[in-house]
């Protein structure tokens, strides 16, 4: 199975998507494939946290330069204002 036939979309019970679990176990690598293969880095998870705000609060700095290089809303704020 390629990552092009992945379902990208794929959410587990707080909404995250596959993009959102790459960051948050920091496997860099994985973000990059999931950015390069159309992963959108605006979906928000069901506290309203993008995989920009997860990136920040995780302090995984790979993860965050790679979301950083890909178009992404960074005026976007949470539900919780953060």
């Amino acid at each position: 199975m390629t990552l092009r036939s992945c379902e990208m979309r794929c959410v587990v019970w707080l909404k995250q998507t596959a993009l959102h679990l790459a960051v948050l176990t920091d496997q860099a690598q994985m973000v990059e494939r999931l950015l390069n293969a159309g992963a959108s880095s605006d979906v928000v998870d069901l506290r309203g946290q993008t995989c920009l705000h997860t990136a920040v609060l995780l302090d995984t700095t790979t993860c965050l330069r790679l979301l950083l290089q890909h178009p992404h809303d960074i005026n976007a704020i949470s539900y919780d204002g953060s």
